[in-house]
């Protein structure tokens, strides 16, 4: 009882928004029908009020106008308008068969909501303005906008703007919405401003004090407009551009800039900027070289010193670039404080070199590299590489120049000999993660170091043996071939997960022999987690099954090993080769605590009572036999004493001595108890 009262108290404290919109209520019943006869939530502090009123939807909001003549005072006094023609779009498109009917009707619902909150809305503490269109704009929309705008910058607060016109036409200018002039000369107002769809023209004043952050999507603007607008903007602190047509040469200036994002828009060429605040810079092209000068000064007497215009620029992220060598190196060279960067999908003309004193983290995606990367990072931690592309990375000695890596992960066409394997873990001395995928060329996984924590395998199917020496080693995980691993010392806390791809066995004999293997394999690891045996995909069209012994018409379509317990999940015709694979399994040291076996119609369990379950079975050891020498308790789901169960059975009670209890789920079965 305690703990449900607790449980209650947890679940009160975080009260979630709510998305449900209740009945109108019938503002001539009596009080006498209200609870207690007090409207308790009206007679609340409207502070209160507006708090709960943003946990809701616009939608929802709006019903409660007509409640009573106080939340109809109370709605037109919110902090936040939003106007959303899209909403009501797709409504009336159903509503009218005729889709040019349900267009007109949006868009006059559209226009008198804009109008009834120029007319009845309190703006003097409004904070947050979205209005989104979804017609084609005109005289009438643009100016009914335009005094919305014009009534809501006469706040005292804060205000988040947000305008989206929709563009019927992203190549003509007159799909986009031309801005007032009095939304950039509006004072210490506007905070945060999101357009799209709009133009930016050249205006005689900007006025913006407080706008720290500045989004524009679909905005067209001059090279010049955009320079002008961000230099007087004091406090901007966040710039983004996402598809903005008109530029080709983005010149920044700015004293207080910090993130700066550039994202598809396809004219821009070069890139000029004076922003020695600039923290982040990430740029997304359309496979086209572009010129990165971060050594832009406005002083023309400190320019020819090559000082660099962004000394606090120290994560760069770069997709979809052409670099030439000399570019690239350039554009490094003038970023002295970088520590972190990505490369993703980028195209080099030659081989690139990354050099950097202070460089921590870098990671290369998808990136043509001519087969090659130079890295010089004295100071580099972390180092990630995926190459999922034609161009196979072939890595060699002399690109390590970076001792103290903590973390490598290398994925994709990566090819690695086995020497190249081996030097590496023993160069990078102070390496905790090592994560290898889909990589190829090295046959014998050693694994020898007294540092590295977190080891990742992941189908390199190259892999045929192994051996881990890795005192420090907490957790590995091996996705591939069954190997042969000849040795591995580990810490005690060791945590395994093994998932093993699919072989094809030819005869059922050779299923003990893989077990025999597979156990084997199990036993060099003193604190295995689970080992699973499992449908694995190569794509989404065609599934690749574990274990298909042939020509008996029976697959082992899942085998799972998880902390001792095994669990079989198998389809099958002909039920002797079920009793053979059954029998193999305990004519090989795996020694589980407890089997299933699940035959889709029925499953069976068993489950052993070992007098010391830390002594089971080992690789060496062929003389214990679970259902001979341990207590066994078996449960059977769904038996309908079909002739397929009845043959497990009678193979199981032949071969135990010790069987407690064995009981059924379903009153077809008949209970036995020795």
């Amino acid at each position: 009882m305690e703990e449900d009262i607790e449980s209650t108290e947890r679940n009160t404290e975080q009260l979630e928004p709510c998305t449900r919109s209740y009945p109108d209520v019938d503002k001539d019943q009596p009080q006498s029908q209200q609870v207690d006869g007090v409207d308790r939530i009206s007679s609340l502090p409207e502070t209160i009020l507006y708090h709960i009123l943003s946990f809701l939807p616009p939608v929802v909001i709006e019903k409660t106008a007509i409640l009573s003549r106080k939340w109809k005072l109370l709605f037109n006094k919110l902090p936040i308008i939003d106007i959303d023609e899209l909403d009501n779009l797709l409504k009336f498109s159903m509503i009218y068969n005729e889709e040019p009917i349900g267009i007109t009707k949006c868009r006059e619902v559209f226009l008198e909501a804009l109008r009834l909150k120029i007319k009845n809305h309190d703006m003097i503490f409004l904070q947050k303005l979205r209005i989104r269109t979804a017609s084609k704009r005109d005289d009438e929309i643009d100016s009914v906008i335009t005094q919305l705008l014009a009534a809501a910058l006469t706040t005292k607060a804060r205000l988040d703007l947000q305008l989206m016109i929709y563009l019927f036409s992203k190549r003509d200018n007159d799909s986009y919405y031309v801005l007032p002039a009095l939304l950039f000369s509006c004072g210490s107002c506007l905070v945060s401003l999101f357009l799209q769809g709009c133009i930016l023209e050249n205006y005689d004043s900007i006025d913006l004090p407080s706008l720290k952050r500045l989004e524009l999507d679909h905005v067209m603007f001059s090279d010049q407009m955009l320079s002008k607008f961000i230099s007087s903007l004091p406090s901007i602190d966040t710039l983004e551009l996402i598809k903005c047509d008109g530029m080709k040469n983005l010149m920044l200036s700015n004293s207080n800039l910090k993130f700066l994002e550039v994202i598809w828009c396809r004219k821009l060429i070069k890139f000029e900027m004076d922003v020695p605040s600039l923290q982040t810079f990430k740029f997304q092209g359309i496979d086209e070289f572009v010129d990165f000068n971060f050594t832009l000064i406005s002083d023309p007497e400190v320019q020819a010193s090559n000082v660099t215009s962004c000394p606090s620029l120290h994560t760069i992220h770069l997709i979809d670039v052409k670099f030439e060598r000399k570019a690239f190196n350039s554009m490094i060279s003038s970023i002295p404080g970088i520590e972190n960067m990505t490369l993703e999908s980028c195209r080099f003309t030659s081989v690139p070199k990354i050099e950097s004193a202070k460089l921590k983290k870098l990671e290369v995606i998808d990136c043509y590299l001519k087969n090659k990367v130079l890295i010089i990072a004295p100071q580099l931690e972390s180092f990630s590489m995926e190459c999922n592309n034609d161009d196979i990375l072939r890595p060699s000695l002399s690109d390590l120049q970076f001792k103290s890596l903590k973390a490598l992960s290398l994925e994709g066409s990566v090819e690695l000999t086995d020497n190249l394997l081996e030097f590496m873990i023993s160069f990078l001395s102070q390496l905790e993660t090592l994560h290898l995928s889909t990589c190829t060329g090295f046959k014998h996984m050693r694994i020898i170091s007294k540092s590295i924590k977190f080891l990742v395998v992941d189908e390199c199917l190259d892999v045929e043996d192994g051996e881990i020496e890795a005192p420090e080693l907490l957790f590995f995980k091996y996705v591939g071939y069954l190997p042969d691993f000849s040795h591995v010392s580990a810490s005690e806390q060791l945590s395994v997960e093994l998932h093993l791809l699919d072989e094809i066995i030819p005869e059922t004999h050779l299923f003990t022999s893989y077990l025999e293997r597979l156990s084997h394999f199990v036993s060099k690891f003193d604190n295995v987690r689970h080992v699973i045996v499992s449908k694995l995909y190569q794509n989404d069209f065609y599934p690749r099954n574990y274990i298909e012994i042939m020509g008996e018409n029976i697959t082992v379509s899942e085998m799972i090993y998880l902390e001792k317990h095994l669990k079989l999940k198998i389809s099958m015709e002909t039920d002797a080769v079920l009793i053979d694979i059954i029998g193999a399994i305990f004519d090989t040291p795996f020694c589980p605590r407890s089997l299933l076996v699940d035959m889709g119609s029925s499953a069976a369990k068993l489950q052993f009572h070992q007098e010391d379950l830390n002594s089971g079975c080992n690789a060496d050891d062929n003389h214990h036999d679970c259902l001979k020498d341990d207590p066994v308790e078996v449960s059977w789901e769904d038996f309908q004493a079909s002739y397929e169960e009845m043959l497990l059975l009678n193979f199981l009670l032949d071969r135990m001595e010790k069987c407690r209890f064995l009981h059924s789920s379903k009153a077809k079965a008949v209970n036995y108890c020795f």
